[in-house]
């Protein structure tokens, strides 16, 4: 596979080639071996930008809210975003996320909901560890876990 402007084919749209990339594992992995157009639309090395950019930015989304306040949708897209700036400030400039944590309390709160609630501390915690263990170590079951 790969993207225009490359040796090895004849020059297929960078569309063609990131629809194509919706097959691929997304693990890290199996990253390297993306062709440049696709690997930078699906993460491919961070460069974090300056304050300067980060405030640039910024100011461009609001100044453009502002200009465009007649649309309720865009003022509570800005008022979401002020209210959640720190966080993501803290992602932008180091590429660090909470989104795991935040998965795996999703998975244990939908085994809550299939359970109808639980009736101990121990069967929600081999319940939760069940559902969040990765699937690469088998299919482990609570009578399996002590």
């Amino acid at each position: 596979m790969a993207c225009e402007g490359s040796v090895s084919s004849p020059r297929p749209s960078n569309r063609a080639c990131a629809s194509r990339a919706h097959g691929l594992p997304t693990s890290f992995t199996g990253w390297h071996a993306l062709p440049p157009c696709v690997r930078s639309r699906t993460g491919g090395t961070r460069d974090f930008p300056d304050r300067e950019a980060i405030s640039a930015a910024r100011y461009r989304f609001f100044a453009h809210v502002a200009d465009h306040a007649h649309l309720p949708e865009l003022v509570t897209l800005a008022e979401t975003v002020e209210q959640w700036w720190d966080g993501i400030h803290a992602y932008v400039t180091t590429g660090i996320t909470n989104a795991a944590s935040e998965g795996n309390n999703r998975v244990i709160k939908l085994e809550a909901r299939k359970a109808y609630g639980f009736r101990n501390r121990a069967n929600q915690r081999l319940r939760s560890r069940c559902a969040t263990t990765r699937r690469s170590r088998g299919v482990l079951t609570p009578h399996q876990v002590l």
